[in-house]
């Protein structure tokens, strides 16, 4: 069965599932090149239907995530006026006032949705016109996507982000290829919004920057005033988060507090309230079902530190995080929630997201016209020879990664020797980020560089995690070390990229550094690279020292 889902809202995508197996997964930024596009993936949906060498005549099945519904909406404005989620309101009238606002909010929202999700609908029936389609609640789609993609015959599943169908955290539990959904947390209790507020008023982009804020937070103080402020804004109950009056009373709070106290200790604190409500949350979780493996998706899964904090929770024996965790990978998640929904199948575990497109050695080739370039009889020997002599190469190569998080084949990579690289490299990029770049790690060298590997292996294969570094790794690769003692490492196996793990190789041998600095290949505010074109254009406009493109070789002339 041949199954073409579509992400049409933020941060849209496609992806083709054949028998449960994940052949493409393209998001239309990587094409359009504008960063978190959405709308319709038009682009995408034709590059995934090429890299499959598909036709839409070949499609079984169309899916699609929902996007919103009345059922939510009316369990999140009950008839009395729902004054727990206006905590802070004064007196029964203005609770009364909202209650009536966001009625007329929500129904203005949900006619713009839902005519907007046809016309979605309506342009994939004229492109697809034999195949049934099928929608998917939102995250629903963000667990499947998850516990369907993870090595687990049962987990717990909690979603997180801003919100999708008015829920803004789910938690279920899977069993086999079953998803039961156990409790939701509608909007406005939003964890995602209460992160998104904080990374605004601290002058970073939300729902773009919020990583920023989450290196930030390493250089602050976690006890301050302002983790007793975070406390009033983000609440346990039972298996739901709630998030009282967030909306204005929030902004206000922040406002007070960055008056009065550094961005750094304002991130630190938020961020530490954000870590105990999510680990609480599987705590609870954990003790009432007695189920120690745990899937983590939504948006804001892509909180690192977070992610740590959850995999250390007593009772936690492993957390997978699904390498796309935000909107992007809603594509794949309801194409397997309907694969398994059909076909009970065996799940698959995913080894790889290099799922995108992937060029010849001629249209490699035709990107460096009029540029100087080698073919080497050993590429990754002459990559890590340079590497090893404190060059800074990018590698262009094979599958396009599928997610935010680039995973060796177009990434930016250097020496994690020197503390240093984090200021220059960044000025080179056009980046400002607090946190160290990630190191790509050999996976036989893992447990030599990070403390509590065999749990973290899972969420390390796709720089989706924080470990804590051991001292040898403090001492000969600081560079990748954060100011807590923890890095976001890649730990890269042989089976699912021979050519970047024989690179590692070769760098260990020369160097006994079993670990390199990998950041994504692009400039500031633009999406990683796709095309050959445009991995040589970043590589001139960040005057790096080398690329690596297909079996071709540049360096750049000093």
């Amino acid at each position: 069965m041949l199954i073409l889902a579509v992400n049409a809202g933020s941060q849209s995508s496609a992806c083709l599932l054949l028998d449960g197996r994940v052949i493409a997964a393209v998001e239309e930024e990587r094409l359009t090149r504008k960063k978190n596009q959405g709308g319709f993936p038009s682009r995408a949906i034709d590059a995934v239907l090429a890299i499959a060498g598909a036709t839409p005549a070949d499609v079984d099945l169309l899916a699609y995530p929902e996007r919103s519904v009345w059922d939510d909406v009316l369990r999140v404005i009950p008839r009395r006026a729902p004054g727990a989620l206006f905590e802070g309101a004064a007196g029964f009238p203005a609770r009364v006032q909202a209650h009536h606002a966001l009625k007329s909010l929500y129904a203005l929202v949900v006619s713009y949705r839902r005519r907007l999700r046809q016309r979605h609908e309506a342009r994939l029936r004229a492109c697809f016109v034999r195949p049934p389609l099928r929608r998917v609640e939102h995250h629903l789609a963000h667990t499947a996507s998850a516990y369907l993609s993870s090595p687990f015959e049962e987990a717990i599943n909690v979603s997180m982000d801003g919100w999708g169908n008015y829920v803004c955290t789910m938690v279920s539990i899977g069993r086999g290829d079953r998803i039961a959904v156990i409790e939701k947390s509608h909007w406005p209790n939003s964890v995602g919004s209460y992160y998104a507020i904080l990374t605004q008023a601290l002058g970073f982009r939300p729902v773009r920057h919020e990583g920023k804020v989450t290196g930030l937070a390493g250089y602050g103080d976690p006890d301050g005033p302002a983790y007793a402020a975070a406390r009033s804004l983000l609440v346990n109950r039972g298996l739901k988060v709630l998030a009282p009056a967030t909306l204005g009373r929030e902004r206000a709070l922040l406002a007070e507090l960055l008056r009065r106290h550094s961005r750094e200790d304002v991130a630190a604190g938020f961020q530490r309230r954000l870590e105990e409500v999510s680990s609480e949350l599987v705590r609870r979780a954990v003790r009432r079902f007695g189920i120690r493996n745990v899937t983590l998706s939504g948006g804001v899964a892509a909180n690192v530190r977070m992610n740590q904090r959850i995999l250390e929770t007593e009772g936690v024996e492993r957390v997978f995080v699904y390498p796309a965790m935000h909107d992007g990978g809603l594509s794949v998640g309801a194409a397997l929630a309907w694969h398994h929904r059909l076909t009970r199948a065996p799940r698959q575990p995913i080894s790889h997201v290099y799922y995108g497109p992937r060029y010849s050695e001629v249209e490699c080739e035709a990107a460096l016209v009029g540029i100087p370039r080698c073919r080497p009889a050993d590429l990754e020997a002459e990559v890590a020879a340079l590497l090893a002599a404190g060059k800074v190469v990018a590698r262009f190569d094979g599958a396009m990664e599928f997610g935010p998080r680039a995973l060796g084949n177009r990434s930016v990579l250097c020496q994690a020797t020197d503390p240093n690289v984090n200021d220059w490299l960044n000025r080179r990029l056009g980046r400002t980020e607090f946190m160290p770049f990630a190191p790509a790690t050999l996976a036989e060298e893992a447990s030599q560089c990070f403390l509590d590997v065999d749990r973290a292996a899972l969420a390390g294969r796709f720089m989706t995690i924080t470990s804590r570094c051991t001292e040898y790794m403090r001492a000969t690769m600081p560079a990748a070390v954060h100011v807590d003692g923890t890095a976001r490492p890649q730990f890269v196996e042989r089976a699912s990229n021979p050519s970047f793990h024989r690179i590692l190789s070769e760098y260990r041998r020369v160097t006994t550094l079993p670990a390199l600095i990998n950041t994504s290949f692009n400039m500031h505010e633009e999406p990683i690279v796709c095309t050959p074109a445009d991995a040589v254009r970043a590589f001139q406009q960040a005057e790096l020292d080398a690329l690596a493109i297909g079996p071709f070789l540049v360096e750049r002339r000093m």
